[in-house]
C-alpha cells in the first residue's frame, strides 16, 4: 500500500518507482487491478470509518 500513497504523494511515473518497492511493471498492474476490484476505494471508506470512531 506505501507504494500507492508514495507515487500519488510524489507524483512520479511508475518507471522512477525506487527499486524499495519492486518491480515497476508489477506495482502498476497490481494498482491497475486493484482500481478495477474498487479495493482502493474501499480501503479508504474503512480507513476514514476509523478515522472517525
Amino acid at each position: 500500500m506505501n507504494v500507492f500513497i508514495y507515487q500519488m504523494i510524489t507524483d512520479i511515473p511508475w518507471r522512477a518507482l525506487p527499486r524499495l518497492f519492486g518491480e515497476w511493471r508489477s506495482v502498476c498492474r497490481r494498482f491497475n487491478f486493484w482500481q478495477k476490484m474498487e479495493i482502493l476505494v474501499k480501503l479508504s471508506k474503512q480507513l476514514s470509518k476509523m478515522a472517525d470512531s
